[in-house]
């Protein structure tokens, strides 16, 4: 297993699961139902892609997920 790797890794589910609740949040603060629908489609892809990297992340040896409880933390770096 490649640490380096999954390090990366880890680093990419948690820069999609902060984009994930920030696209849900900016699609619960806009008026305009053209941009909500915009903002909820990058969150589920958000999602999807957090999703295929815990997936790829498994594959390789990884068997925590990343987290994303200290995300304000990690976004503030990424």
């Amino acid at each position: 297993m490649n640490e380096a790797t999954l390090s990366i890794l880890e680093e990419l589910i948690v820069v999609c699961k902060v984009g994930e609740e920030g696209f849900q949040l900016a699609a619960s603060e806009v008026k305009s139902s053209e941009l909500q629908s915009l903002f909820v489609g990058y969150s589920l892809q958000r999602s999807r892609l957090s999703r295929d990297l815990e997936a790829a992340a498994s594959a390789l040896g990884n068997r925590v997920p990343a987290e994303c409880g200290s995300v304000g933390s990690k976004a503030g770096r990424t």
